[in-house]
């Protein structure tokens, strides 16, 4: 059967946990909640993937470590009036060759959920998990295996760790940071990463197929970079790595680049690199999805560049927020909205995403609140940050602080519902140290500051 694995009790610890997220204006008040904190348990730990929702408010996610295999677990939370939670183990991941390691999840129109994990008994695994019957634990289907001859031969990808696209004929469209072309300069026998469709047929099996292989100059890496859609039916993500070859970053393996993915009519994809990245004030390693704007405006988060005297990253700086803009010619125009500089945040992760009025918000893995018992080196917890429309200038970012027992090192983005309500995970902290998830009110973010 399905476990449950908090008190579906309203004010009992592991469920309505006040939030101590710290405003960078300390005079401001802040409210928020965790509703989960992992265990390490039988509720798994290390939540890394961002939150799915359904129409009825539940929330659908991950963690990728924790229970007695090791392997993590799909869950559920679901909201119980007023103010409670309850949630519940749908699959528990039972060994290395059943998968584990899940970041991200997507959910089709039947409520199924799919993902991909970086176990498996080859080189990673795409599957999907399915409603039972009443109180029993989901089915797991593996729909596809990378990888099964071993490393060396992964021409079709490699330990995918990023999340799943659908398009509207219910093709899965993903990326994997290693595979593909082994011949790539940057990472030989091993590949530098690929693009890849899963088309279904009417007997349940799926069909992969690789769209792009990136050699090291057109891109390195899409590691944790999912991908979204135009209205065109274009592709569009990022890459950690490649391109720029002189830019400074250890590894020498370049800055990271943003590319667009375009059908061809012989079935064929064409890749067109929008943007370089070069480690300087504009940005550098790009991680996590890009979004759209209703303009067609591109809009993500570089890990590194920006400030470059940023203490905690000194000569790599601590990450930016930037847009692209499409122009007549075909080109696209960077922007950069915010740097962080520490207090901020440092280091931004993950997907953003828009309100209705416009505003951004997003995730810093690190960076925020200096006193921080986890991290030393990210000089902080780390931040969930709103970016608010300036009919003036810039953005102004307004910024709420993780201390550790809230939570630390966040991993992906935010979702928001229709009442302003943020919620995301964090992928370490909490009451018992295996990361929570937390809910926060848009509205309650302190005052903004001019940047």
């Amino acid at each position: 059967m399905t476990a449950r694995f908090f008190s579906r009790i309203p004010g009992v610890a592991a469920l309505a946990t006040v939030l101590l997220l710290l405003p960078v204006d300390s005079s401001a008040q802040a409210r928020g909640k965790i509703l989960h904190g992992f265990s390490g348990e039988r509720d798994g730990m290390n939540p890394a993937g961002r939150l799915v929702g359904d129409g009825s408010g539940n929330l659908y996610g991950a963690s990728t470590q924790g229970t007695q295999y090791g392997g993590g677990i799909v869950f559920e939370l679901s909201p119980i009036p007023p103010d409670g939670w309850t949630g519940r183990v749908l699959y528990t991941f039972k060994n290395f060759d059943d998968g584990g390691y899940v970041w991200g999840l997507v959910r089709d129109q039947a409520g199924n959920l799919y993902g991909m994990t970086d176990g498996g008994s080859n080189r990673g695994t795409v599957f999907k998990v399915s409603p039972g019957n009443p109180g029993q634990e989901w089915t797991k289907t593996t729909l596809y295996e990378f990888c099964p001859l071993g490393y060396g031969t992964c021409t079709d990808g490699d330990q995918p760790l990023s999340h799943l696209t659908f398009d509207s004929q219910g093709n899965l469209y993903g990326t994997t940071p290693l595979g593909g072309d082994l011949s790539c300069q940057l990472n030989p026998g091993g590949g530098c990463g690929v693009v890849f469709k899963l088309t279904p047929s009417p007997n349940g099996m799926w069909t992969q197929t690789v769209l792009h292989a990136f050699s090291g100059k057109d891109g390195f890496s899409p590691w944790n970079t999912g991908l979204i859609f135009d209205s065109g039916g274009n592709l569009y993500g990022a890459t950690t790595e490649g391109a720029d070859l002189s830019c400074p970053v250890p590894s020498g393996d370049g800055c990271g680049l943003v590319f667009e993915l375009s059908p061809e009519n012989d079935g064929s994809w064409t890749e067109t690199v929008l943007h370089v990245f070069h480690g300087d004030e504009r940005g550098s390693v790009p991680l996590g999805d890009l979004v759209f704007d209703s303009a067609g405006k591109l809009y993500g988060t570089t890990l590194e560049g920006g400030d470059l005297s940023c203490s905690a990253n000194p000569s790599y700086g601590c990450g930016i927020v930037f847009q692209l803009s499409p122009e007549p010619d075909g080109k696209w125009t960077e922007q950069v909205l915010h740097t962080f500089t520490g207090p901020d945040g440092v280091f931004p992760v993950g997907e953003l995403t828009f309100d209705p009025s416009g505003n951004l918000y997003g995730v810093a893995e690190g960076g925020g609140y200096e006193q921080c018992p986890y991290n030393p080196s990210y000089h902080g917890c780390g931040t969930v940050f709103e970016l608010v429309q300036n009919p003036l200038g810039l953005p102004r970012a307004r910024v709420l602080r993780f201390n550790g027992k809230d939570g630390t090192y966040p991993q992906s983005g935010v979702v928001l519902d229709a009442a302003g309500n943020l919620y995301g995970t964090a992928w370490a902290g909490g009451p018992h140290g295996g990361g929570v998830v937390y809910e926060v009110y848009a509205p309650d973010f302190p005052a903004a500051e001019d940047r």
